[in-house]
């Protein structure tokens, strides 16, 4: 009876032991989820300006417009993740230099993301960055390291 009561006595400090280091976990987790969602953002949100800038050569400065369920195009204000958007770039004069548009496809392993660059002047996309990829290095990301497939999207005619 006593080596019954011994083994009771180990497991359950076994259990709250378990149950203990699983709580505590979850709360670290939590908190670190919480720190570094804004950081993440932040960054995102940079280098989407830096890919909108790259993929509309001259241009000074962004305006972000969104599209609204029945089709109206607005400026955004504020923050909107789940509505298709359009940057449209402007040159320090004011004037139009082209509009980027946000794409995504199926590749091999998962969802590409895309910024196009269009310049409506030249009726032609003039730049094509890789937003997001967890394609296979050396294999499936020559979408973004061959010279010869980023270069059709200095001035491919649509």
């Amino acid at each position: 009876m006593e080596g019954e009561e011994v083994k009771r006595t180990k497991t359950s400090a076994l259990y709250r032991a378990l149950v203990g280091l699983a709580a505590l976990s979850g709360v670290l987790i939590v908190v670190v989820v919480q720190a570094t969602d804004p950081i993440i953002k932040e960054n995102k949100a940079r280098a989407l300006k830096r890919a909108v800038f790259s993929v509309l050569p001259g241009a000074e400065t962004i305006v972000t417009y969104v599209v609204k369920g029945d089709g109206r195009v607005e400026k955004l204000k504020g923050e909107d993740e789940k509505s298709a958007k359009y940057y449209a770039g402007y040159s320090s004069g004011g004037k139009l230099v082209g509009v980027a548009i946000d794409a995504a496809g199926q590749g091999f392993q998962e969802r590409l993301r895309l910024l196009f660059g269009y310049s409506p002047k030249k009726e032609a996309i003039i730049g094509m960055n890789v937003l997001e990829s967890k394609e296979t290095p050396g294999l499936g990301d020559k979408i973004e390291s061959d010279p010869d497939f980023t270069a059709q999207f200095k001035a491919l005619d649509v």
